[in-house]
């Protein structure tokens, strides 16, 4: 797949500069780092094969989400190697606080997941009904909407699953605090 980018760069008109892609997800993250790095996009263009695919621009505002989850990915693996090691040194056994204390943390990364899940479904939502507005070749219609929504069906799925782990979450976090001596 190829994107195709007209636009103007410190005062320079630059048209037609490609960049080889892998997905459309790869392509959005693309114009959204170009607009990040004071691009001013006029047109963009995916071709896949003979199939064209006009981008609206109205949709990339420069701020990436992909960032954020893989951030919000890497402080999770962080988390787990914690309890892997916790888990090959038993004599390391944490206390009650540190427990309250990490599923206080984990809590709050549950929190940042579902609000860039929520952006990221509604983001792709938008894009969805964008292209589809302007697209009258009808493959091409039906080959985004299969795109976007392959898309929105993992972030849907991810989101539920965060719910769910962060619902568990709440209630080892309700129960330790039950346990917990009053003072």
């Amino acid at each position: 797949m190829l994107l195709f980018v007209n636009g103007i760069y410190e005062g320079v008109e630059c048209d037609h500069v490609g960049y080889w892609i892998n997905d459309y997800e790869s392509a959005f993250e693309l114009l959204t780092q170009l607009v990040s790095n004071n691009w001013i996009l006029q047109e963009a263009t995916i071709t896949d094969g003979l199939d064209r695919l006009p981008v609206p621009l109205e949709a990339i505002d420069g701020q990436p989400m992909q960032a954020h989850i893989r951030t919000l990915q890497h402080q999770w693996q962080s988390i787990l190697n914690t309890t892997k090691s916790i888990q090959a040194n038993p004599s390391d056994i944490p206390t009650q606080h540190h427990l309250k204390n990490w599923y206080l943390h984990l809590d709050a990364y549950y929190d940042g997941m579902l609000v860039h899940l929520r952006r990221m479904i509604l983001s792709l939502e938008t894009s969805k009904s964008l292209l589809l507005t302007g697209q009258v070749n009808e493959s091409v219609r039906l080959l985004v909407n299969d795109q976007y929504d392959s898309l929105l069906k993992s972030n849907r799925r991810m989101y539920r699953q965060t719910k769910e782990e962060r619902q568990k979450n709440t209630i080892r976090l309700q129960k330790i605090e039950n346990e917990s001596p009053s003072r």
